[in-house]
């Protein structure tokens, strides 16, 4: 929800594209946007979801989880 009565749909990845692989290319691409810091393990952890809200953020996307559009920004679509 953005303001009281407004939500926006905003397309995410899916909970089965949500591979270690995909996930570690995540890392990988935010890592080296400067927003990642922990380790290229495959794991969608608190690290991984804090580093994708600040990119969001910083870039003027979404923060909706790992939307499509951030990783069409990250350059992995």
């Amino acid at each position: 929800m953005i303001a009281d009565g407004y939500a926006k749909w905003v397309p995410i990845v899916c909970k089965s594209n949500m591979t270690g692989t995909t996930i570690s290319r995540v890392q990988s691409a935010l890592q080296s946007a400067g927003y990642y810091k922990g380790p290229i393990d495959g794991v969608w952890g608190s690290a991984s979801r804090a580093a994708t809200r600040a990119y969001q953020k910083a870039k003027g996307l979404p923060v909706a989880g790992l939307s499509v559009a951030t990783m069409e920004s990250l350059g992995l679509y």
